[in-house]
């Protein structure tokens, strides 16, 4: 339970830090330390998770199709050549 609480406090401050800072820099020409757009980040995020999804279960679905196209060809019977 101990290590959770660390792990989760930790997890905490490392988000904090990263995009909840209060020292960051506002200009317009800021190069480090800006600050993140608290609407546009979350939004980022899961459009960024949604199109992982998409593209991995679209992999998915076209490795099972060539699996069954080449199941199906082994199915066919071959026809024998007499000589």
């Amino acid at each position: 339970m101990n290590v959770k609480r660390k792990s989760d406090d930790a997890m905490y401050v490392l988000r904090r830090q990263d995009t909840l800072r209060e020292d960051c820099d506002e200009s317009a020409d800021c190069v480090r330390n800006c600050c993140v757009n608290r609407i546009i980040a979350p939004v980022f995020f899961v459009v960024f998770v949604l199109m992982a999804q998409f593209v991995l279960v679209n992999v998915v679905v076209a490795v099972l199709m060539k699996h069954l196209e080449v199941s199906h060809t082994h199915d066919q019977p071959q026809p024998v050549l007499n000589k």
